[in-house]
């Protein structure tokens, strides 16, 4: 952003819009004083592009400061999805700042405590931790050295020095501003005893919509965290397992109708199960090798049928509509998801506020259905 910008009003304006979300002064002293544009100096927007028929992603140089200083995500960096992939996906954004004053507040960040980011992206959110705990008690770190240091040159203009390499058994919060299908025991080791960590347990794609935040406690001996999960009140895009691509593509076999099983007794309903949110969660880790997608958006491009189709990593599959299902491999994948879903039903239909998380010192996220013990171990 090359303009001259007059920020401080509008960081006030911006700290009132997402007064809902702050409950304590040192939070909202520090989004009332901390230029976002200087983190934001341009960002990438989802465009139509008329003439070649398909959209793309179109930079967007020296922005609006009104739109900056709004409660928007604002995506900055794109990657392949995959290798030799020609569709760039997100991969770092600035998230939306009451997301993230809502997560600081879910962790009861207070001055004088030590913090570990994970995900510095654009540097904002590492600022605001910088303004409240002091920049001496902020690490922060990302699987991208060039974000690094971008962020590390903003966060330096304005006295800024965290570091960028934490420490072990040295932090008192741990807030994760990426998505994770399981948590790191790295994470685990870089807290205190009694240090807690909030993360998005969110599904890989093309599922990553099943979401559940988890909020975990490291136990007194800083050997194992254990916690609960919360109804999701925001979410971030999956963490990036390489560099150079984004965490967008899952492997899921190829489809051989041909050679298909057709299973004709009465099945259950797809919708009334791959529609449910709850029992979605539940069959996500009860089989986390499992890949479907829901119709999006809901109620437009339905299969007359209502045909779900639902496959696994290590190669099964099944196509279900509501009077049969087809499956390429000898044994019932639909079969097993019924059986998923009776076990769920049993259970009285729990939902996230029923399940138990430990994260091992194997290395191991354990979450499991307090009421019944059913678990999932990956």
């Amino acid at each position: 952003m090359s303009r001259l910008v007059n920020w401080k009003p509008l960081a006030e304006r911006l700290r009132s819009e997402i007064g809902e979300w702050i409950k304590t002064d040192a939070i909202r002293e520090a989004f009332a004083n901390t230029p976002r544009h200087l983190f934001i100096p341009r960002y990438l927007d989802y465009t139509f592009d008329e003439d070649a028929k398909r959209t793309r992603w179109v930079p967007v140089e020296d922005p609006d400061p009104d739109l900056i200083y709004s409660n928007t995500a604002f995506v900055t960096q794109v990657q392949p999805g995959a290798a030799g992939g020609t569709d760039m996906i997100s991969t770092s954004s600035s998230s939306m700042p009451g997301l993230m004053a809502d997560m600081i507040e879910e962790l009861s960040i207070k001055p004088g405590m030590r913090v570990v980011e994970i995900g510095t992206g654009t540097g904002y959110n590492a600022a605001i931790l910088c303004h409240i705990v002091g920049a001496a008690n902020v690490a922060t770190t990302d699987i991208d050295p060039e974000l690094v240091e971008s962020a590390k040159n903003r966060l330096n203009k304005l006295g800024y020095h965290p570091t960028f390499t934490p420490e072990e058994g040295s932090y008192d919060r741990l807030i994760a501003t990426h998505a994770v299908d399981n948590i790191p025991y790295e994470w685990v080791r870089w807290l205190k005893p009694g240090g807690v960590m909030l993360a998005d347990l969110r599904a890989r794609n093309p599922m990553s919509h099943i979401a559940a935040w988890a909020i975990v406690t490291v136990d007194d001996n800083g050997t194992t965290a254990t916690g609960k999960l919360l109804p999701p009140r925001g979410g971030f895009m999956g963490a990036r397992r390489t560099l150079r691509h984004a965490d967008h593509d899952v492997d899921t076999p190829r489809k051989y109708t041909d050679t298909a099983r057709l299973r004709t007794r009465q099945v259950i309903h797809p919708k009334a199960i791959l529609d449910d949110a709850e029992f979605e969660f539940f069959l996500w880790r009860s089989m986390p090798s499992a890949v479907w997608s829901r119709p999006w958006p809901p109620g437009k491009h339905e299969d007359p049928e209502d045909q779900r189709q639902v496959m696994t990593r290590d190669g099964r599959w099944t196509s279900v509509s509501a009077i049969d299902a087809g499956y390429m491999t000898p044994d019932d994948l639909w079969g097993d998801i019924e059986l998923a879903y009776d076990k769920w039903t049993d259970a009285g239909k729990p939902g996230l506020d029923a399940y138990n998380i430990t994260v091992n010192t194997d290395g191991h996220t354990v979450v499991e259905l307090a009421v019944s013990g059913a678990e999932d171990t990956a």
